[in-house]
């Protein structure tokens, strides 16, 4: 998994989803989980399990609206990437993914 080739994904269809929801909408929406696994997977079907597992791990621990504002944030960064914040909570969901092997890593 690239976190660079995940922000434009993610920001684009979590903030079109921010933007057209109703109000309180705290859902995750489906595109995103969707787009998430196609791109961390970069066509690799061995790596959509992983990928899979990781964003569900995000999805629970990470409310929408946190997800929206980091989102922003590694979006508007001079150097690009994500904010440490971003990027701590993937490598926190890919290492329990890995370590209570649900999925062999690809």
């Amino acid at each position: 998994m690239t976190p660079r080739r995940l922000l434009p994904v993610l920001v684009s269809i979590v903030l079109a989803a921010a933007c057209g929801g109703g109000s309180g909408d705290t859902a995750y929406p489906p595109e995103l989980r969707d787009a998430w696994i196609e791109t961390c997977s970069e066509g690799d079907p061995s790596s959509v399990e992983l990928c899979a597992c990781t964003y569900d791990r995000v999805e629970e621990v990470v409310p929408l609206e946190v997800l929206v504002v980091e989102l922003a944030r590694s979006a508007n960064r001079r150097q690009g990437g994500l904010t440490e914040v971003l990027d701590g909570w993937l490598d926190e969901a890919l290492a329990d993914c890995l370590n209570e092997g649900e999925v062999d890593g690809g």
